[in-house]
């Protein structure tokens, strides 16, 4: 059986905003990073433990390349809800 076929229940949605590149200031990158860290816990709290929509939640940045360019990822992934 095709785990993704039409009787799965289960979607994810992953929304990234990009600091583009000329965004590579080290106070864009920092303030980047301050944004991911004040979010990541109410994100998941509010979406993992209090509405239960998923198993994988997660709100964080990530370097999108050396010393450059970030993105702050939001991802849900659920059985419950659609994107």
């Amino acid at each position: 059986a095709d785990p993704g076929g039409p009787g799965n229940p289960n979607s994810a949605v992953l929304v990234q905003y990009q600091s583009g590149p000329e965004d590579r200031s080290l106070r864009r990158q920092m303030a980047m990073e301050v944004l991911g860290a004040a979010i990541e816990q109410p994100f998941y709290g509010e979406l993992r433990t209090r509405q239960q929509l998923g198993y994988i939640v997660f709100a964080g940045v990530r370097e999108l390349e050396p010393g450059g360019a970030r993105a702050l990822n939001l991802v849900v992934q659920s059985g419950v809800a659609d994107p």
